[in-house]
């Protein structure tokens, strides 16, 4: 993992592209309804794990998982939503390129193999909003253990991690949690599987 900074993805529009998923999950559930029933593949899901327990946690988020290319797959509403998001897609995968290519010639490659080899100009991209809300535990409540996400690895070849200034992310390190603190307008770039 690596956090990147000077990037050419705008803070205002990383703050744009949260706030229209922060708009997105405060529409009543209706409008996103034909989203939440869908499956792993298809390109729009939107979802919570409020209350979800599995392996003792108890995952407290909300999501929208989008396809962003080779075309953008959107909900309607919120309306702000597509246009911020199509030009954060576009900025976030040039970004991702210039990292492959940074990537190849740290291998003593030519800068677009991995690109190539991979064939990453016809190949999809994911684009995640995430939203963990404070935990609404009361004094004696038994909700302690509700985390945001259980350890996990990514999957697909890099994920850029903006964290909006909000602390939460861990990783493990010589068999210890570290915190992982955000740096204004910075990503974490994550390599998956």
């Amino acid at each position: 993992m690596m956090k990147v900074t000077n990037h050419g993805v705008p803070e205002a529009l990383q703050s744009a592209m949260m706030d229209a998923c922060r708009e997105l999950f405060g529409l009543p559930p209706e409008e996103n309804a034909e989203f939440m029933d869908a499956g792993p593949m298809d390109p729009v899901r939107v979802g919570t794990g409020f209350n979800s327990a599995v392996d003792g946690a108890r995952y407290w988020r909300d999501y929208v998982k989008m396809f962003a290319h080779p075309e953008l797959h959107c909900p309607a509403k919120p309306d702000a939503l597509r246009g911020v998001a199509a030009e954060y897609a576009a900025r976030t995968r040039a970004l991702l390129l210039d990292l492959t290519a940074a990537i190849s010639e740290s291998l003593g490659l030519h800068a677009g193999r991995v690109a190539e080899r991979l064939d990453l100009g016809s190949c999809f991209q994911i684009l995640v909003g995430n939203h963990y809300p404070p935990c609404a535990a009361g004094p004696g409540d038994d909700d302690d253990g509700a985390v945001g996400l259980p350890a996990h690895s990514d999957h697909g070849l890099l994920t850029l991690l903006c964290q909006n200034g909000v602390d939460g992310l861990q990783v493990k390190h010589d068999g210890r949690w570290l915190l992982a603190k955000p740096i204004p307008g910075a990503f974490f770039v994550i390599a998956g599987d």
